[in-house]
This record gives structure tokens, sequence and C-alpha cells, in this order.
């Protein structure tokens, strides 16, 4: 009796482990089958996730695309109407105004070189220079800026040079012109026999004597010149009454300045020479 009481025992412990080790199979089970739907709904909810985002990269997309091909529309859309716009018109209009108002200038200038020509070559009436215009002017211009006196043969002299170097360009520039002027019908210079061209107007209206402008003003010239050597200094040294003091041209000078200029000069120099070496003494 015992021993079968035993043996009952033992296969009652027996089947209670098989029992536990069986139920605790079914708890490992259902532990894992949980995590597998777990993982299951982690890897759904992420694929989800992940079509939601291509969606909004593609709707983006479209938008951008969208975007610009209404900015391409509305830039053609521009350039057209910019085409047409009072502002291009305007534009256009000051090229034309400015392309008219050059020709105009142009047409200006030749017209004013023209004058210029017959002024430097008009021909005396009955033989009188004073019958042309330029010798008019060169008189006025001897006359000083305060309209009181006339000038001195040296100060008179360089006015009529200057006027006869103008007038040998302007004949020169409408005998053999640098660029033609079409407004005035005068073609660019040949390339030979330029002498051949100027050689006729120089003897008759370029020299000494001739019975043009430009050769009474060579005469006046060369009188002032002759006259000028006769004439004494541009101004006049004066002393004063205690003989201390020396005056010429609104300018005064004293024997002191006088006396005193070597030793300014070496005072000057030797300041210069002391900033070009920098303040070294050698």
């Amino acid at each position: 009796m015992q021993s079968d009481a035993i043996s009952q025992l033992w296969s009652d412990r027996i089947w209670l482990k098989i029992l536990e080790r069986t139920l605790q199979d079914e708890y490992k089970g259902d532990e894992e089958y949980d995590q597998d739907e777990d993982e299951d709904e982690d890897e759904d909810e992420d694929e989800e996730e992940d079509e939601e985002d291509d969606e909004d990269m593609d709707e983006y997309r479209d938008k951008e695309d969208e975007i610009l091909n209404n900015s391409r529309q509305s830039d053609g859309e521009e350039e057209e109407r910019n085409k047409d716009t009072p502002y291009t018109h305007q534009i256009q209009l000051r090229s034309e105004k400015a392309s008219t108002q050059l020709n105009q200038e142009q047409a200006l200038d030749d017209v004013l070189l023209q004058l210029l020509y017959f002024l430097f070559t008009e021909e005396f009436e009955d033989g009188r220079s004073g019958s042309t215009l330029l010798i008019w002017f060169s008189g006025v211009l001897g006359i000083s800026s305060n309209g009181t006196t006339f000038l001195r043969p040296s100060a008179y002299t360089p006015k009529l040079s200057a006027l006869l170097y103008s007038g040998r360009l302007v004949i020169l520039e409408c005998l053999l012109p640098r660029t033609p002027h079409p407004y005035i019908g005068l073609e660019s210079r040949p390339r030979y026999h330029q002498l051949d061209v100027i050689t006729p107007v120089r003897k008759k209206k370029l020299c000494m004597g001739s019975e043009a402008p430009l050769g009474e003003i060579i005469s006046l010239r060369a009188y002032g010149r002759a006259h000028a050597r006769s004439d004494g200094p541009t101004f006049r040294v004066m002393w004063s009454d205690d003989g201390h003091v020396i005056k010429w041209d609104d300018c005064s000078l004293t024997m002191q300045q006088f006396r005193s200029i070597a030793q300014d000069c070496l005072e000057r120099t030797s300041s210069a020479l002391q900033r070009l070496m920098y303040r070294w003494d050698p």
C-alpha cells in the first residue's frame, strides 16, 4: 500500500511538472505571437507612413512644377507686354531723337566749318582790308579788357598768331578733310597729290601780300613784332624815395629781403634734404 501511494505521488508530480511546462510553453507562444503581431502592425504602420510621405512628396513636386510653369508663363507674358509697352516706345523715340540730334549736330558743324572758311578766305573789296569781317575782329582783339586803351605790341601779337593758326587749320580741313562732311559736300582727303590741291589756295589766301584776311594778319603780326623790340620792357622798375624798396608790376622787394634770399634758399634746401633722407643723418 505504501509503495502504491509513493508511486502515485511520483506520477502526480511528474504530471504537474509536465503541465507546468506545457503552460509555460503556451504562455511563451502567446507572447511570441503577440510580439509578431506587434511587429507586423509596426511594419504596416511604417509602410503606411512611407506611402503618405511619398504622396506628400508627389504633391509637393506637382506644386513646384505648377509654380514653375506659372512663373514661366508670367515671364513670357511680361516679355510680350514689354515689347509693346509705352516704355519701349519711349526708348525707341529717344534713340531716334538722339540719332536725329546727332545728325543735326554734324550738319551744324559742317555749316560752321563752311562759314569759317568763308571768313578766312573773304576777298577784299576795292583792295581794302577793312572791308572783311575778320580784320575788324582782329582790331577788336587789340583792345584791352577794360576797354580804355589798346594792347601793347608784345601782348597783341600772340593773339594774332593764335588767329593765324586757327585759320590755317580751317582752310586745311576744308581743302583736305580728315573726315567727310556730307552736309556741305566735302569728301575725305585723297591719299595722293595733296599738294596739288592746297598749293593754289595757299598762294592766293595764305601768303603775305595776298588779298585775304590771313595775308593782312601776317603783315600786322610782323609789324607788331618789329615794334615790340623798340617798345621797351613790359613792366618798369621803380625805387622808393629812401632807396630801400624796389617796385615793379604791383610787386615790391626790400633790401632786407634781398639780403636774406641766400639764407632762405639754404634753409629751404636743408629742410628739403632732411625730408628726402627721412630725417636720417649719416
